[in-house]
């Protein structure tokens, strides 16, 4: 059955509806968007295909972000239990981020953790994206 899911990501103020067929398997499942019911100033000159596409490489940008800092500064995260019991390092609390214009993610760090500039360039280096996020 075909099913529709509105989404609102919380990497910007955009909010946009999608479909995706719930027969098919959820490893293997495709989205097809819908329309942009809100746009951000980032995504404003995007029609919804590639609205869509940026959503989801944003959103994941900073998902990935968060999971390298957890891994970078064990001191600002707990360890839990994954689907499978497996350990896993999550942040203790989220940290703010935004987007600059063009879509670069800003990540603010507490006050307390030394050597921004050393993250930042750690991160560029494993996303392979350099410019792309800001350490401040």
């Amino acid at each position: 059955m075909i099913r529709r899911t509105t989404w609102r990501p919380d990497t910007c103020g955009c909010v946009i509806e999608f479909e995706w067929d719930d027969s098919q398997p959820e490893d293997s499942r495709q989205t097809t968007p819908v329309r942009g019911i809100s746009v951000c100033s980032l995504h404003q000159d995007l029609n919804t295909q590639e609205q869509y596409n940026a959503l989801i490489e944003d959103n994941s940008r900073k998902n990935k972000v968060e999971q390298m800092l957890a891994e970078l500064l064990p001191e600002l995260t707990d360890t839990v239990q994954d689907v499978d019991k497996n350990p896993v390092k999550v942040l203790k609390k989220p940290l703010e981020h935004k987007y600059l214009p063009g879509r670069i993610l800003e990540i603010k760090l507490p006050s307390e953790i030394q050597g921004k500039k050393v993250i930042e360039n750690e991160l560029h280096a494993r996303l392979k994206e350099s410019m792309k996020v800001v350490v401040v």
